[in-house]
């Protein structure tokens, strides 16, 4: 599952939660809540700027991936960065990376996102 921290902390209100604000105890309660399949449930949160969470069910303690700085500069357009980032982590996956080395991948898509225009970016990603 993959999420921004805003979503977080609204499931953590809606699921009366206690902590609305801890998003590892968010991301662990959500991996660990009931499904039907047996695969254990990996949550990644995206944070911004900020390190993404990341918790599967079948090892709950929570893992922090810090994110590259970029500068004001560098930023051109964050539209479309999630989006880009869960591709990215899923195209690692899929490639048969580790899911730290998938989310590593995540980043390095987003940031490609961020440092242009949204549409130029994926764009060029469908053409090359």
């Amino acid at each position: 599952m993959f999420g921004n921290e805003s979503e977080a902390e609204a499931y953590a209100e809606a699921a009366g939660y206690p902590d609305k604000k801890d998003i590892a105890d968010i991301a662990r309660r959500i991996s660990l809540s009931r499904k039907t399949n047996t695969s254990p449930r990996v949550v990644i949160i995206t944070r911004g700027s900020d390190s993404t969470i990341v918790v599967s069910a079948d090892k709950p303690e929570a893992q922090s991936f810090p994110v590259e700085k970029m500068t004001d500069e560098q930023i051109v357009d964050t539209n479309g960065a999630g989006d880009a980032f869960a591709g990215g982590v899923l195209a690692g996956l899929i490639a048969g990376k580790t899911l730290s080395e998938a989310v590593l991948v995540g980043h390095a898509l987003a940031r490609a996102s961020i440092s242009q225009v949204c549409g130029t970016f994926y764009v060029r990603c469908i053409l090359s």
